[in-house]
């Protein structure tokens, strides 16, 4: 118990120091470059959580990567996503917000089924997989962005 409430205060004081960074750096660089490369960093840190040796001082240096962008693309997102479209920036960002709910609750019902299947030796590898995807989906859509806007990226 000590260990995971280290774990998770490790995760937590990286996320705010993440918001914190991003809050000063974000109006210098598109919000679609910012989210892509929060979410390598976050598939980074849940990378590291599968293939280092279980020693804690590692875990927590990956549960801060982690963390360290895990919250910051939240927001990174939402300001994409306005950004595209600023009339409708109420709707895009309830839908946003429901997505990230939706996000969750998947996260959770996958986590359990693993868990539930006795094998939660894939839980971080499975994560990494879906973070992995959620960066090409993200890079997708800044090209497609890109390409919209008429700009040769």
């Amino acid at each position: 118990p000590t260990l995971v409430a280290g774990l998770l205060a490790c995760f937590g004081v990286a996320g705010a120091l993440g918001g914190v960074i991003t809050s000063g750096i974000a109006g210098r660089f598109p919000p679609g470059r910012l989210v892509s490369i929060g979410l390598c960093i976050t598939a980074t840190g849940v990378l590291c959580i599968a293939i280092v040796p279980p020693w804690p001082v590692l875990y927590a240096l990956a549960f801060s990567l982690w963390g360290l962008a895990g919250f910051a693309v939240q927001s990174l997102q939402q300001a994409r996503l306005i950004a595209l479209r600023p009339a409708f920036a109420p709707a895009t960002a309830a839908l946003n917000s429901s997505a990230i709910y939706l996000g969750q609750a998947l996260g959770g019902a996958i986590g359990a089924l693993v868990i539930a299947s006795a094998h939660p030796e894939w839980l971080a590898w499975i994560a990494f997989a879906l973070v992995a995807a959620s960066v090409g989906v993200s890079l997708a859509a800044d090209r497609r962005a890109s390409t919209a806007a008429g700009s040769p990226n």
